[in-house]
């Protein structure tokens, strides 16, 4: 199959031939040019996160009252939701339990594959058509990262997760696109094996999550 070859209109009479070079360097560079405007209006999407301050990385809820569903947890896990609801009631995010898929959803996950570096992790399901924010969240627990860990580790887990879905964004040393927590006594941390896996929100956390409401 021969190549492709454009036909040009130039202002005068008649026709020319585009050579096949030249066809192709256009069209690499408007391939580049739509990139560019991808990563540019990716850009724009992204910054009222970047403009929290927190990391970037929480989960906006679409209201002050959340209400958290277990979806078959195992018994590591359904303490350490325990507790991380616990530590966003610090806030004024309200927190109740249901049986129904409301707000959040907490639910383990054997992730031996392609998350199996992740101990956990949040997303938003379905988006609130009224104000954009996050109408169902959804939590997990990777029990396959998490199996033979401590308590106390998941406990830190629990705050970590349920922390994303008021909003809160990854802490770390003070390097975008960590927001600085030098102490490590945030249970926010992005890596939570390095810094001993804190079990509680600070006040950083605490404050941040009501400035949004």
């Amino acid at each position: 199959m021969s190549e492709e070859h454009r036909t040009v209109h130039p202002e005068g009479n008649g026709t020319t031939r585009e050579s096949p070079m030249r066809t192709r360097a256009r069209r690499t560079a408007a391939r580049t040019s739509t990139g560019l405007a991808v990563v540019a209006l990716m850009h724009i999407i992204l910054a009222p996160n970047a403009a929290a301050k927190h990391g970037g990385s929480g989960i906006e809820p679409d209201n002050s009252g959340q209400y958290f569903q277990k979806y078959h947890l195992n018994s590591a896990a359904n303490k350490a939701s325990n507790h991380g609801k616990a530590q966003l009631e610090r806030t004024k995010i309200s927190t109740h339990w249901t049986d129904k898929w409301t707000d959040v959803r907490l639910r383990d996950w054997w992730g031996n594959k392609g998350n199996a570096d992740y101990f956990g992790w949040a997303r938003c399901e379905k988006k609130n058509w009224w104000n954009g924010k996050c109408d169902k969240i959804l939590v997990f627990f990777n029990e396959y990262r998490m199996n033979g860990r401590t308590a106390a580790q998941w406990r830190s887990l629990g705050c970590h997760e349920i922390g994303h879905t008021g909003n809160l964004g990854h802490r770390g040393p003070g390097s975008k696109p960590f927001c600085p927590d030098s102490n490590t006594n945030s249970c926010m941390q992005t890596y939570l094996t390095t810094s001993g896996w804190p079990q509680k929100l600070d006040n950083h956390d605490i404050k941040a999550v009501n400035a949004k409401l």
